[in-house]
C-alpha cells in the first residue's frame, strides 16, 4: 500500500519518528485473522481448538485465530450465528 506523501509527513508530525515507524511496519505486516462472537447470538459456541484462539484483550468474545477457516461453508454463519 502506498499512502500519499502529505498522509505521510502530516502523520509522522503528529505520532513523531519513533511511533509513525511502529504504524508504517504494523501497516505493512499481513493483518491478523480474528473473530468475535456476538454476546447474544453465541450462547453454546465456542472457538474451535484446532483455530488455535488466543482471546483478544481490549474485545470481550474476540478471538486472535492462528489461520483463516473457511467460514463460508458453515451453515449456521449463513443463517445468522
Amino acid at each position: 500500500m502506498v499512502l500519499p506523501e502529505a498522509f505521510i509527513r502530516s502523520t509522522r508530525q503528529l505520532m513523531g519518528d519513533r511511533l509513525y515507524s511502529l504504524f508504517d511496519e504494523g501497516l505493512k505486516a499481513p493483518p491478523p485473522t480474528s473473530i468475535r462472537l456476538h454476546p447474544l447470538k453465541a450462547d453454546g459456541f465456542a472457538v474451535s481448538p484446532e483455530w488455535h484462539p488466543e482471546a483478544v484483550g481490549w474485545c470481550r468474545g474476540g478471538y486472535y485465530l492462528s489461520g483463516r477457516p473457511p467460514f463460508t461453508f458453515d451453515p449456521l454463519l449463513h443463517a445468522g450465528a
